[in-house]
């Protein structure tokens, strides 16, 4: 991968966690009463969220569906697996298992790409729309406590969108922006203990 996916390093967890099957939708996240400040550009209630700050993201799991934003190292597991997939299917890009520039580049409904699913039930784990993740962006290994210790103030995003032109989506795929930053082509999902 890119200088900021490597070393390749072990981590384990101490706690079991549930996780979206799904990213949050645009109609859930109005069901739920989540707020945020900017309009999504394409509207329809079962496409994921986006036009989001990761404040506003991480606010919504909280406080409106008492869980929170994954931390990195668990995104990663969920996309990857115990067998450290490139994708969430395994090891060979599929363009017809995810949503990206080279065939819709645009946002689409979630868990349309059957074939994309990862080993734990997850849907759009890659491509469709970048996924906010509780963690702050830093290089890695990260310390025990699953944060760098050398921060950016920057916060991470995941696994690439339908709209990502220099990378093809893949599960070590990450970037990070200002908390405050309106994202562009940016959801999540939710985990929770």
């Amino acid at each position: 991968g890119r200088r900021d996916e490597t070393p390749e390093h072990e981590i384990c967890f101490d706690k079991p966690f549930w996780v979206d099957k799904y990213e949050v939708t645009q109609g859930q996240f109005v069901q739920f009463g989540g707020q945020k400040a900017n309009a999504n550009r394409f509207t329809r209630d079962d496409f994921p969220i986006e036009q989001i700050t990761w404040l506003e993201a991480s606010n919504y799991c909280e406080n409106n569906r008492d869980s929170r934003l994954p931390i990195e190292p668990e995104w990663e597991y969920v996309a990857r697996g115990p067998n450290n997939l490139l994708y969430p299917w395994g090891n060979d890009f599929v363009g017809d298992n995810v949503v990206y520039f080279g065939n819709e580049n645009k946002i689409t409904s979630v868990g349309t790409r059957e074939g994309g699913v990862s080993w734990v039930g997850a849907m759009d784990m890659v491509g469709n729309v970048w996924e906010w993740v509780g963690s702050w962006y830093g290089f890695y290994p990260y310390n025990n406590t699953y944060e760098d210790s050398n921060r950016t103030g920057l916060r991470v995003f995941r696994g690439g969108s339908c709209c990502s032109f220099n990378d093809i989506p893949r599960s070590t795929l990450r970037n990070g922006l200002q908390s405050t930053t309106l994202g562009n082509n940016i959801g999540f999902r939710c985990v929770r203990p």
